[in-house]
Parts: structure tokens; C-alpha cells; sequence
């Protein structure tokens, strides 16, 4: 009876472990996906608030400014999978303190609502909103090292100092906010567009480029053809020369390092599945050879290897079934912490952006969960081979 119980209990270890393995595996693939899935997403967030999806710029340098009226914004604006745009003025100059300058490179937008819309941007102080920015429209948002250089804060004030025509121009600015935004050029310091064309002694149509945002799920080369065979046929483009780039064309290698995120995730995911079907697979066997002498006295009275097998595929499905489970509620706590908390931190001049980033999609989750539990069933049926070779003769002349 006591021999019994202690067979019984070292089954029920080993299944709790095979469980466990499973569900480790199943966590780590889905984790993986996860992280992989939320580094695209952040850094593609991040290229498109310092660029926008589509851009519209000189061609060429053949002229310095894009004649961007108002006519040619409503006219962009209004086309297919345009989900809006704005327009960019860029420039140099010298930021000033008390007790140090800094030259960096600014960027008037038209619109600050993209910087709204990207999580762990803004480091300190407040996006400004449109009526913020036409009461007070000196307001700027300096990246962090600027900010620290100049020992500025938000609520500080600092000079500007501009070359326009010959001339040294000289504005002071308001700072609101404090960007960490590796991915902008250089040291970029944000302000309003109109408040920087005023400085530089520019009209309100003279832009560097037209930022276009276009819709998540489409196809930027076939936008980029809707568009150049729009505005090619249009009034806005006959007398300037422009050309259109995609963010990808313009950042290739910021892009080709996250296309390399796919060939370790194929990887890891691969090694996980091998390790999940060995774990099954041996525990399995175990279970299956510390049951030869159930298997001889059930083909003894008649049963086929067949309706053996079925038993063992049965115990099986649950085992995987249960893997499934636990390995979900692991991915699942874990990605709640991680999100909530931002627990796992990284640095942001190297990885773009400054914690572990985990974005859930349903396909990938619902694809993982599928393929693990018919692998590894189908891996199954390897170590349940072991049932046909038990002879019933044999095992009964051992006992």
C-alpha cells in the first residue's frame, strides 16, 4: 500500500513538472513576441513623431524652403490614408545661460500633438496645447542633455541666439518641457513654427517640410504613389521641385536594426518549441515506462496499442491543456508588472526608448497558443511508439 502511494505521488511530480516545463516555454515564446512587438511599435512611434510617415521636402536642395499655402495643406490633407500633417521649419542656433551655451538644432512644428501621443517622451513639464501656444508662443520644449547642460528646468527662461541675413537675432524662449528623444537629429530643441518664421524674417508659408501621418495599416510605398500622382497633377507642385521620402528611406538604419529583432525572436522561439517538446516528450516516456506493468495487463486482457495510445494522448491534451494555462497566466503577470511598473529599465541613447516595452496582439497570442499545443500533441506520438513494443509475455514473466 505504501509502495502504491509513493509510485502515485512520484507520477503526480512528474506530471507537475512536465506541466511547469511547458508553461516556462510557452512564456518565454510568448514574451519574447511581446517585446519584440513593443520595440517595433515604440521606436516606429518615436521615428514618426521626430519625422512623420511620409515627408515632403525640396528636391534636391534646388530650393532652400517648400511654398507650403494653405490651399496645398487642406488640398494633402483631404487625400486617401492622410491622417494629418505638419508643417516643419528647421535651423540652427545657440542656446544661453547664466553659465553656459549650447548650439543645437531647432525644429518649429506647426502642431505639438504628435509628441502628445508617444508614452515616456515628455521627461518633465507639459506638451502645450494650440491655445497655450497662441497666447504664449515662445514656449519650447529642450531635450534632456540641453536641459541639463543649461542647468534649465521647466518654468526657466533661456536665450536664443539666430543667424538671419548677416544678422545675430536674439529671442528668449520659455521652456514647458523636457524631451528624451533619441531619435531626433542631434540636440533638437522644439518650438512653434510661426514663432521661428517671425525670427528668421520668413513668410508663413515658407516650411522645410511637410510631415504627412499616414494610417497604421497601409502600405507607405502605395500612399507615396497616391500622393505624387495627386500632387503632380496639381497646381501646388508646377513651380517648386519637390521630393517625397518615406521614414524608412530617410532612417534606413534605424529600421534595418529593428527588422534584425526578427531573425532572434525565429530564433529563440525555435529553441523554446525544441525544449518544450523534449520536456513533454521525456516525461511522457517516463510516464509511459513507469506504467509497463498496467499497459501488459491491459493488452493481456485484449486491448490494442491503439486504445493504449488513446489513453496516454488523453493525459496528453491535459498536460499541454494545463502548460497552456499556467504559461498564459505567467506571460500575463508578468506583462501587467512590466507595463504598469516599468520594472525592467534601459538606456535610451542605445535602445531608443528607456524600459522594456510589451505590446499585445491577439493574432500572434491566439497563433502561439495553437501552434504550441498541436506541436508538441503531434510530438506525442514519438515516445508513445514505446507502447507497441511492450510485450505482455515479457512483462508478466518479470513480474
Amino acid at each position: 500500500m505504501y509502495a502504491h502511494s509513493e509510485e502515485h505521488s512520484a507520477v503526480e511530480r512528474l506530471i507537475a513538472f512536465t506541466i511547469a516545463g511547458v508553461a516556462l516555454c510557452l512564456a518565454v515564446v510568448q514574451l519574447t513576441l511581446l517585446v519584440s512587438q513593443g520595440f517595433k511599435q515604440s521606436v516606429r512611434e518615436r521615428i514618426v513623431v521626430a519625422r512623420g510617415d511620409l515627408i515632403i521636402s525640396p528636391y534636391e536642395e534646388s530650393n532652400t524652403y517648400v511654398d507650403a499655402s494653405e490651399d496645398m495643406l487642406h488640398f494633402l490633407s483631404n487625400l486617401p490614408h492622410i491622417e494629418g500633417l505638419r508643417t516643419v521649419l528647421e535651423t540652427t542656433g545657440i542656446l544661453k545661460s547664466d553659465s553656459a551655451f549650447v548650439a543645437t538644432h531647432l525644429m518649429g512644428v506647426s502642431s505639438f500633438d504628435s509628441f502628445r501621443e508617444v508614452e515616456d517622451l515628455l521627461i518633465e513639464g507639459e506638451v502645450p496645447s494650440r491655445d497655450q501656444v497662441l497666447q504664449y508662443n515662445n514656449c519650447a520644449l529642450l531635450p534632456l542633455e540641453t536641459a541639463k547642460k543649461l542647468d534649465k528646468k521647466v518654468g526657466d527662461k533661456v536665450l536664443l541666439y539666430l543667424y538671419e541675413e548677416g544678422d545675430i537675432v536674439m529671442k528668449q524662449l520659455s521652456v514647458v518641457g523636457i524631451l528624451n528623444q533619441p531619435l531626433a537629429s542631434g540636440s533638437t530643441s522644439v518650438i512653434y513654427l510661426p514663432y521661428l518664421q517671425r525670427a528668421l524674417g520668413l513668410n508663413e508659408h515658407s516650411v522645410s517640410r511637410i510631415e504627412l501621418f499616414t494610417s497604421p495599416q497601409v502600405e507607405k510605398k502605395e500612399v507615396v504613389a497616391s500622393v505624387v500622382e495627386q500632387l503632380s497633377h496639381s497646381s501646388y507642385s508646377q513651380n517648386q521641385h519637390l521630393g517625397i521620402n518615406t521614414c524608412e528611406e530617410l532612417m534606413p538604419s534605424v529600421y534595418h536594426w529593428i527588422d534584425m529583432l526578427d531573425g532572434n525572436v525565429t530564433l529563440l522561439i525555435t529553441i523554446m518549441v525544441i525544449v518544450a517538446a523534449f520536456t513533454m516528450m521525456t516525461g511522457l516516456l517516463i510516464l509511459i515506462l513507469s506504467r509497463v506493468r498496467m499497459i501488459g495487463i491491459l493488452k493481456s486482457l485484449g486491448a490494442s496499442n491503439r486504445s493504449i495510445g488513446y489513453i496516454f494522448l488523453f493525459l496528453a491534451a491535459k498536460i499541454i491543456f494545463l502548460g497552456i494555462i499556467w504559461g498564459n497566466v505567467i506571460t500575463g503577470i508578468l506583462a501587467f508588472v512590466q507595463n504598469r511598473f516599468h520594472l525592467l529599465r534601459l538606456d535610451a541613447d542605445i535602445y531608443y526608448v528607456s524600459y522594456v516595452p510589451l505590446t499585445f496582439s491577439f493574432n500572434s497570442w491566439l497563433a502561439v497558443n495553437i501552434g504550441a499545443f498541436l506541436i508538441i500533441l503531434l510530438l506525442f506520438f514519438l515516445p508513445t511508439s514505446a507502447v507497441s513494443r511492450i510485450k505482455p509475455a515479457g512483462i508478466m514473466r518479470f513480474q
